[in-house]
């Protein structure tokens, strides 16, 4: 085996082990050796950066690579996935673009592992970015292309989950089942996804009871909180769907393992209501309420144009995606958290749009999201204005002037909506009516 083979994988052997110290000995040597290209040597240096956390300097390090050495497929990858880790959307835009044509235009020259790897990673892109079919394809793709072996695992995993996410049933449980099951069964250790494609499919396939013992393992197993958390969460949606009830006894384990310390106060409301024994409420999966929130932040932070319509259609794909008595407490919750703290992001699920922004403040805030609380509430397109007055201001005598302080308010928050959102006429106010009706403006 020549000099360059032994040098790439000792420093495959370290990044798999997260050795820093040997990797930065590793580093030190290849520069000083023909053993390793220098393009190898500034890869595996933005690689050590992103183990050590610095995303800011992985990013500038990939970048310098793709100028002086040209992107390749796991630069790109990298950059991505570093670019979604920073919740740099218009990078995260770009580099998830440029990795899918890269692909595709050097796919068929790639090795089994290079493509299969790529396949699921790009398919799990096209799932945050809320399309669907697309994410499917990919991981279809991957679980035939890699029939028999550990990618196939890896990607049936990722369809189960997406399936069950969407509500929809594949048909083939019990195949998929087998195929998992038995990767476990002979595996030293397994996949995080695989352990979730197998509780969900577990639940319907066997009952709960059989998937709370193997929850039980898994608190006691070396899972991060936040996985046990997503893992938990969906257990329990899946059980409530199905009309089980979880035992007294795994729930009060559960509340008594899981971190709610480290959730903020919002979270630990939601999750509270899994642990009241005796009622436990349908509510939204932990990793939809996380994705739903970092859209959020993103949509605040986006410029106006494509950027934000792709960001809008990300939230309503992941917030309708949930079971109607989901999206209910979802609303319900964060029209609670809303009014206690004002000045968080307003959000409104509504036809093809969400809104969000943080940029309202005081009497503007508090009235657009009174006011979108009541369409959310009678889910309708129109309101008597005469109830949105007695909502709003009190109760007070409709007539002439409440009519006119009500098209004042309106107004003012259409103009605020199209300045900051590109929103045309989002509420249309007549003397017996308000009504709803969002439109992205085109020339944004």
């Amino acid at each position: 085996m020549d000099s360059a083979a032994v040098t790439t994988i000792q420093f495959e052997e370290a990044f798999q082990k997260r050795d820093l110290e040997k990797l930065a000995y590793l580093l030190s040597q290849a520069s000083a050796t023909t053993g390793v290209s220098r393009a190898e040597v500034a890869y595996y240096q933005a690689k050590l950066s992103l183990i050590k956390g610095d995303l800011k300097k992985s990013f500038s390090e990939l970048k310098n690579i793709v100028h002086n050495f040209g992107a390749t497929l796991p630069v790109l990858s990298d950059l991505t996935a570093v670019s979604f880790l920073a919740h740099d959307v218009l990078a995260f835009g770009e580099y998830s673009q440029k990795l899918e044509l890269e692909f595709i235009k050097n796919r068929n020259s790639l090795d089994t592992d290079v493509l299969l790897r790529t396949l699921i990673f790009i398919g799990k892109i096209k799932e945050l970015q809320a399309d669907v079919c697309s994410a499917l394809n990919y991981f279809n793709d991957a679980s035939v292309l890699g029939a028999g072996g550990p990618f196939q695992e890896k990607a049936l995993a990722q369809i189960v989950r997406l399936s069950s996410f969407m509500g929809t049933n594949n048909g083939e449980s019990a195949k998929i089942y087998n195929v998992l099951s038995s990767g476990l069964r002979v595996g030293t250790e397994s996949d995080f996804d695989v352990i979730h494609a197998l509780i969900i499919l577990e639940i319907r396939l066997l009952g709960v009871e059989i998937v709370e013992k193997r929850i039980l393992n898994l608190i006691e197993s070396n899972l991060s909180p936040v996985d046990l958390r997503q893992l938990v969460c969906h257990f329990l949606e899946e059980a409530m769907i199905l009309e089980k009830s979880p035992s007294t006894k795994l729930l009060q384990c559960l509340s008594s393992k899981l971190q709610f310390s480290q959730i903020n106060a919002y979270e630990n409301a939601v999750f509270s209501q899994f642990f009241n024994i005796g009622k436990v409420e349908v509510v939204p999966v932990a990793g939809t309420l996380d994705e739903l929130k970092r859209i959020i932040y993103e949509i605040q932070d986006a410029p106006q144009g494509p950027l934000q319509t792709q960001l809008r259609k990300q939230f309503l794909f992941k917030a309708s995606s949930l079971p109607q008595d989901s999206q209910k407490v979802l609303l319900d919750k964060w029209s609670q958290c809303l009014k206690s703290s004002i000045s968080e992001s307003i959000s409104v699920i509504h036809g093809d749009v969400m809104i969000g922004s943080n940029r309202y403040a005081g009497k503007n805030a508090k009235l657009l999201l009174d006011i979108l609380t009541q369409f959310l509430k009678e889910k309708t397109d129109q309101l008597a204005s005469e109830k949105v007055v007695a909502n709003l201001f009190g109760d007070l005598n409709y007539d002439d002037s409440q009519y006119h302080r009500l098209r004042m308010a309106v107004s003012r928050l259409n103009k605020e909506l199209q300045q900051h959102h590109g929103l045309i006429q989002t509420f249309k106010v007549r003397y017996t009516t308000l009504e709803i009706q969002v439109s992205l403006n085109k020339s944004v």
